[in-house]
């Protein structure tokens, strides 16, 4: 090692530091870098690791990865639908009451009213269920929203926060929702104004050229760190010394390599959850039809949470072609999962 500063894990995060300071040494893993934002080729086609788009409005950072990319599509408008009972539904739900059958939608707009007619709390909601009950109601918190947290995020409402729901989720307007309710209206309140999306080379296309003159090392997987000889010892035997370490590790391995790390740490890393992503994709030979950038399954029997067609999200045409998608499955870390019992039709 010859700049002393090792970076464990060449996701984003080692890049962005890679970035930094270019003379710092990279140890990824993996045979190929960007973590999460990785993206794979099959049969001429793109898929990522789970749905990515970037949707920056960094200025600096919207410039680099757009230079770096080269072609890419911009998209004014997310296009998002939802599926409920073999049904297609508009995104979001709250705004499309006209298209759920009459009794769930009288009880919708009925609790959803109700629930903004209720004195404002003295505090903000402290959980998710809370802010969904404000927001939406019951009849469309127990419906859609609960059924699908417990899909996707595979945790009860209120063991939530809602720190992360800014640009995520979107607030009930009370005309909005009583106009969608009396009659079919095209959507006006995207969750994304403009995003981008690499034309060719998926998601990673964005990154790919930055770490062209970065020290990154590939195949190689930390497994015990020194942190009093300030050691690194991986899985393929080598073994560096470094001055300064940087870890992008998930925290429960880190924790893991240090044998000096304290027992209270150690067990309360082993108490970290986290969900386990499962893509499957797949190419669909379709009849001609207008199809979202995504859309959300809302059935608690079909395993996959969210959809996504790639080649919309890159702008590619589709006719005479097959479609190319990709499911995605969440499992909590601590839940047993079958990849080949996973239903997708």
């Amino acid at each position: 090692m010859k700049s002393g500063v090792a970076v464990l894990g060449a996701g984003l995060s080692g890049l962005g530091f890679g970035l930094t300071l270019p003379e710092a040494d990279i140890y990824e893993a993996e045979p190929y870098p960007g973590g999460r934002a990785y993206s794979r080729e099959f049969e001429g086609y793109w898929f990522d690791d789970g749905a990515h788009i970037s949707h920056t409005t960094n200025d600096h950072v919207l410039t680099r990865v757009i230079r770096a990319a080269k072609d890419v599509n911009v998209i004014e408008q997310s296009t998002v639908h939802n599926f409920w009972l073999g049904a297609t539904l508009t995104y979001p739900v709250q705004n499309h009451l006209f298209e759920l059958p009459l009794d769930l939608r009288i009880r919708a707009l009925t609790d959803l009213i109700m629930a903004h007619l209720e004195p404002p709390a003295a505090a903000s909601p402290a959980d998710y269920e809370a802010w969904c009950l404000k927001e939406y109601g019951r009849a469309l918190t127990e419906q859609f929203y609960r059924v699908f947290t417990e899909k996707y995020w595979r945790a009860p409402m209120h063991a939530l926060a809602v720190d992360w729901l800014g640009g995520r989720l979107l607030p009930s307007l009370l005309p909005t929702v009583i106009r969608g309710a009396l009659t079919d209206v095209p959507e006006g309140q995207a969750s994304f104004r403009r995003f981008y999306y690499p034309r060719k080379g998926g998601f990673f296309e964005f990154f790919a050229p930055l770490y062209e003159g970065l020290n990154v090392y590939y195949n190689e997987r930390a497994v015990e760190i020194d942190t009093r000889r300030k050691k690194i010892t991986f899985a393929s035997g080598r073994s560096e010394h470094y001055e300064a370490l940087v870890s992008s590790l998930p925290l429960d391995v880190l924790v893991a390599a240090i044998p000096e790390a304290p027992a209270q740490v150690r067990e309360a890393a082993q108490k970290l959850t986290w969900t386990r992503l499962v893509c499957v994709n797949m190419l669909v030979e379709l009849p001609p039809r207008q199809l979202p950038h995504w859309l959300y399954i809302y059935d608690p029997d079909i395993a996959p949470s969210r959809v996504s067609f790639p080649a919309n999200l890159a702008g590619l045409p589709g006719e005479g072609a097959p479609v190319p998608i990709q499911a995605e499955v969440f499992r909590r870390r601590d839940e047993p999962f079958d990849p080949s019992s996973t239903v997708c039709s």
